[in-house]
């Protein structure tokens, strides 16, 4: 019989553990992580017009997150979550190799030996691949989500989230959580 347990990569707004609980998506452990081969950014259109996380192929690139272990239900409830603009697929991440949560993360400090994690990529027809690289508008809200992560990502990482902060719009209150109450309403 195989395990109901499973490792979730998450580089956006998931990166909140307090937003994974609003979302009632359970997990058991949370760690920093890394996808080697992909950049960051943020070409996602999102239902209110501003811009989502996405992760796209570049060989020189690296994308930092945070690695859940959770149950497949979780995964599942993520997949409604989601919705149909993001693609689940699995690949292999690089789990940091230093778990005390005191000791400062550094872009070096993570082991050799990959990981097979569930991660969430943007379709390709939700997805402004606009060979300029123009960032459309993000919510301030939807930034901060994202940068919750900061507990568990390199500084350095952590900087060029927050040059993001240019782009930021005020959205109406309360648009940003639409999509929570989605996910939580009761299931069939």
């Amino acid at each position: 019989m195989a395990s109901n347990i499973i490792q979730y990569f998450d580089y956006g707004t998931n990166m909140n553990p307090e937003k994974m609980s609003l979302c009632q998506i359970p997990f058991s452990e949370r760690r920093p992580a890394k996808l080697e081969n992909y950049e960051f950014v943020m070409n996602h259109r999102r239902m209110n017009g501003t811009a989502g996380v996405n992760i796209r192929y570049n060989k020189d690139s690296t994308v930092y997150g945070i690695l859940y272990t959770c149950t497949y239900e979780s995964i599942e409830r993520l997949d409604r979550y989601m919705g149909s603009t993001y693609s689940r697929q699995l690949i292999n991440v690089i789990p940091r190799k230093c778990s005390d949560p005191n000791t400062p993360i550094l872009v070096q400090d993570y082991v050799d030996e990959p990981v097979s994690a569930h991660i969430y990529i943007g379709l390709e027809n939700s997805a402004s691949n606009d060979i300029s690289n123009t960032v459309i508008d993000i919510s301030k809200e939807y930034l901060e989500h994202v940068l919750c992560g900061r507990d568990m990502l390199p500084k350095e990482y952590v900087d060029f989230l927050t040059t993001f902060q240019q782009h930021t719009v005020t959205v109406c209150p309360g648009e940003e959580y639409f999509l929570i109450d989605a996910a939580n309403e009761t299931e069939e």
